[in-house]
């Protein structure tokens, strides 16, 4: 079991775009401990069809960018020890 922190001030907290790529991720277990098992292509797809239309490419890119921007502070026995993102 791991525990992780997450602290963000209001202007720190991601888009809806960006919450909603870490839904899809989730929701359709995209991600193997850390990398996201789906090219590019394929998860920008699945990505368009959660949000109902077909998102260009430059747009998904700077969301994907993001998401893959956010560190989580990962915590073992009360002490900040490492930290988690996603990565291709």
């Amino acid at each position: 079991m791991q525990d992780f922190l997450l602290q963000l001030t209001e202007s720190e907290v991601p888009s809806l775009d960006v919450q909603a790529l870490a839904e899809l991720l989730n929701d359709t277990k995209l991600v193997d401990i850390d990398k996201i098992k789906v090219s590019r292509k394929e998860l920008r797809h699945l990505y368009s069809e959660k949000q109902n239309r077909a998102v260009p490419e430059h747009e998904f890119l700077d969301i994907l960018e993001t998401l893959k921007s956010i560190e989580v502070r990962m915590v073992d026995e009360s002490n900040e020890t490492d930290v988690y993102f996603i990565h291709e």
